[in-house]
């Protein structure tokens, strides 16, 4: 019978059996068959299968045996009756048996020979039964009886767990027991009661044996076992070792028991039970540890625990960092590495991470990355400590492919009132936002009719979770009203006012354009020459609604002002300042206030001592303001143009200098100084009257010389636009 099982797809096309036994194999559809063997012997069958693929397998059945009961069995004792210690000899024989199967009362044997032996654990009479076969076959039983007489030598020993050198035996010997003998094998004196406790040296391998006599029967046993004992040691060099190396623990002093067995926990690691007296383990987690080693020795010893003196510190960089199991291709991966030294007095100097894509980083805490193709990628850091300790954090993640929208229209605008249709190319499952403004918020097309701007976003998420999104801003142009902060603005004649118009962000057109700084502004200035009204008409930019407001600009009138001609009066002469106004000027303002007895006076008087320009600036009744200016200048005359005839240039700061002092004089055009031989000495042109640092010092060319005559020429340009021009004569005395 066979089973065969099949990928899917593919079915057994046929059964080929080979039977062993030279006959010609056997091709079926089945999977049984049977099979009559014509001869006894032991046969090997086998069956060989193949499919309609053209796949092939074969299998081996157990050995088939076959044949016939033997018979004329014989079967006796070579003796009747034997001592304790000894083994009984049972010999059988049949026509055609191959094998013998022996029952003793103790044991099942099967001998293939005509010979059988058995030492007996018990006395008394024994019934032997033994049965012939061939193949299998089983002939006609045949039995007998044995007597075992005497005594049977039997103990049981036991070590004391507080001192495992000390052993206590106790005699479970058969039969009539007259005496018995111990011997310890250690050279200590015999024992010769049933039961004792005896104490070994400490360490050694004895042979103890007890000896039971029967008085009556004359039979003897013994029977003899090992005793071990032992002060084994644990021992080790690799007391401080990097995490995930080796280390190699010894017992040395071992018990010479070769049924000894060990089990290790050193490093952290448990091992065995094991008969090697060494061990060789990788440490794979950190810490401190006690390492110790259990010795056992059979049942009847107390289990050995030796503890080695130093323990074990497992070290290095303990390494590990947190990031996203799985997430979307588009995500960045994010690690945040834990990673620190075991003991705290280390320090973690190398770090080296690969990211299962080929990017690689040396720093504690790389940046995100970015992966380009999905799947399972497996994160790997290496650090290594200062004590040259390396280990490796492993984890694996998982990328999954992003999902796929794209919408259409990328923007479109529409009227209050207006609908819109919306496409999007997706693979996945789709969803609309805000769902209230769409009548279906899962399908690819849609239509809206949004009653204001609103972003639409479309969402589609795949089978693993990953989600992209698009979107559509419809820009909705909703009716508005045009306004105006001033639709009344009064302005005096010839001044400008700024008017405006909102809301902002439409198109605007003012009308009428002249007048204005820029007719296309929400804010221009506005320059009219007349009272006027100007209309802002406002649009929205695809041409859904349109709106006006008016701003109307009064114009105010300028108040009447004339200052009157420029006048000329004598140095430090009075003068009245009388210009004629208009009958709506309320107040009046002169300016400089130099020379004047009053500056809101409508007449204002002084006393002039220098060319001065006036500006008078009057307000109406309305607030409008006129300004004019008139100038009066000191009467120009020969008499305003001073010179000293004499100046002592000697550094006293006393008439150290010889210049012109005027009045009424507003450049001094030209002044020359002249020797008495005509030699001009000193010149000075086009600067300010009355200043010494243009005057003569007195030095000719750098030499002083003495006292003399020297003739002077001045020419001066007057605040009133005439020219003076005076010759005469000065002393320099030194």
């Amino acid at each position: 019978d066979a089973t065969v099982t099949t990928v899917p797809g593919d079915a057994v096309s046929s059964y080929m059996w080979s039977f062993g036994d030279g006959s010609a194999p056997l091709s079926t559809g089945s999977n049984t068959t049977a099979h009559n063997y014509a001869a006894t012997g032991i046969y090997a069958p086998s069956l060989t299968i193949t499919t309609a693929g053209g796949c092939s397998n074969n299998f081996a059945f157990d050995t088939v045996r076959f044949g016939i009961p033997p018979t004329n069995i014989v079967a006796y004792p070579l003796k009747n009756t034997l001592c304790g210690s000894e083994s009984a000899t049972f010999i059988g024989k049949a026509t055609n048996a191959n094998t013998y199967i022996w029952d003793n009362t103790e044991t099942i044997d099967i001998e293939t020979d005509t010979i059988s032996k058995h030492k007996f654990s018990s006395l008394g009479t024994k019934n032997i039964v033994v049965t012939p076969a061939f193949n299998g076959c089983l002939g006609v039983a045949d039995s007998f009886d044995v007597t075992i007489i005497g005594v049977i030598a039997k103990f049981d020993l036991k070590n004391t767990c507080s001192d495992k050198k000390t052993f206590s035996f106790d005699s479970k010997s058969l039969g009539n027991k007259s005496s018995y003998l111990w011997h310890f094998d250690d050279g200590s004196p015999d024992e010769i009661i049933a039961d004792v406790v005896h104490t070994f040296p400490n360490t050694g391998e004895f042979s103890v044996s007890l000896t039971v006599d029967d008085d009556i029967t004359g039979c003897s046993d013994t029977k003899t076992q090992k005793v071990y004992t032992a002060a084994p040691q644990l021992n080790s060099q690799d007391l401080s070792i990097c995490i995930n190396s080796s280390a190699t623990f010894t017992v040395t002093d071992e018990y010479a028991n070769p049924g000894s067995r060990y089990i290790w926990n050193v490093a952290g690691k448990k091992v065995g039970a094991g008969t090697k007296t060494s061990v060789t383990v990788k440490a794979d987690k950190f810490g401190t540890f006690d390492n110790t080693v259990i010795i056992t020795n059979g049942k009847a010893y107390c289990n050995d625990t030796i503890q080695m003196m130093s323990k074990t510190i497992v070290k290095g960089p303990m390494l590990g960092f947190t990031s996203q199991d799985s997430f979307c291709l588009s995500t960045p991966l994010i690690v945040t590495n834990t990673s620190k030294p075991y003991l705290p007095g280390d320090s973690i100097v190398s770090y080296i991470w690969n990211f299962g894509d080929g990017n690689r980083d040396s720093t504690f805490q790389p940046g995100p990355q970015e992966y380009s193709i999905p799947g399972r990628y497996t994160l790997r850091l290496e650090g290594t400590d200062i004590n040259g300790c390396t280990d490796v954090f492993r984890k694996v993640i998982r990328i999954s492919d992003d999902a796929f929208v794209y919408v259409l229209p990328r923007v479109d605008t529409l009227c209050l009132g207006q609908s819109d249709t919306l496409i999007a190319f997706q693979n996945d499952n789709i969803t609309w936002s805000p769902a209230n403004l769409t009548f279906c918020s899962t399908c690819d097309t849609i239509t809206v009719s949004p009653p204001t701007t609103t972003m639409f976003y479309a969402t589609s998420t795949n089978t693993f979770g990953c989600s992209a999104m698009d979107s559509v801003l419809v820009k909705v142009y909703n009716p508005f009203n045009a306004t105006t902060a001033t639709p009344d603005v009064y302005i005096c004649l010839n001044d400008s006012v700024q008017i405006d118009a909102g809301p902002a962000n439409y198109k605007i057109m003012w009308n009428p354009a002249g007048g204005l700084s820029d007719p296309n502004s929400y804010t221009p200035f506005a320059f009219p020459g007349v009272n006027i009204t100007y209309t802002a008409t406002l649009s929205d930019s695809v041409g859904c609604f349109t709106s006006s407001a008016d701003v109307n600009v009064h114009l105010k009138s300028l108040p009447g002002v004339d200052a009157g001609p420029d006048q000329v009066f004598p140095f430090n002469s009075p003068f009245t300042l009388m210009p004629v106004y208009g009958n709506n000027v309320v107040s009046y303002l002169w300016s400089p206030a130099n020379q004047l007895n009053c500056t809101t006076c409508a007449n204002a008087s002084g006393t002039i001592l220098k060319k001065e320009t006036y500006t008078i600036a009057v307000t109406s009744d309305s607030g409008c303001v006129s300004k004019d200016e008139i100038t009066i200048f000191v009467e120009c005359k020969d008499s305003n143009v001073l010179l000293p005839n004499a100046f002592t240039p000697n550094n006293d700061n006393i008439n150290d200098y010889f210049y012109p002092l005027t009045r009424g004089i507003d450049r001094v055009l030209n002044f020359a100084i002249y020797s008495r031989e005509g030699k001009r000495v000193y010149q000075k042109q086009d600067f300010p009257p009355n200043d010494k640092t243009y005057g003569w010092d007195g030095n000719v060319k750098g030499a002083s010389p003495s006292t003399a005559v020297y003739v002077y020429v001045l020419d001066v340009l007057c605040d009133s636009g005439e020219r003076i021009s005076k010759k005469g004569s000065v002393i320099l005395i030194r």
